[in-house]
């Protein structure tokens, strides 16, 4: 999982859409349900559980795994920012805003 698959789940998660999660990482329908597929065929399961819509609506949200999946890997991000600041910093460059940004 890279941050681009990262950035498309926490849309699935936030808007319980495929389609407007794909529209809100900025990448198409196609990209965003092949991105989805490849991880759940590297992981050996879902990744995503969709509804029907119906009276309740319908929707897709993540499944318990992929959501401590995620958690894991936002954590590891932190970290990992955090450490690259401080190396930064000591050195005295100012530090990175981020390295997860693209």
């Amino acid at each position: 999982m890279g941050e681009r698959e990262a950035r498309l789940l926490e849309a699935v998660e936030r808007v319980h859409s495929i389609k407007d999660a794909a529209r809100e990482a900025g990448v198409s329908y196609r990209t965003a349900w092949g991105a989805i597929q490849l991880m759940e065929q590297a992981f050996g399961r879902p990744v995503v559980e969709s509804r029907a819509g119906g009276p309740g609506g319908g929707g897709t949200t993540l499944t318990d795994e992929c959501q401590d999946l995620l958690r894991s890997y936002q954590e590891m991000r932190r970290r990992l920012d955090g450490d690259l600041a401080r190396a930064w910093g000591s050195a005295g460059n100012g530090g990175p805003q981020s390295v997860a940004t693209g």
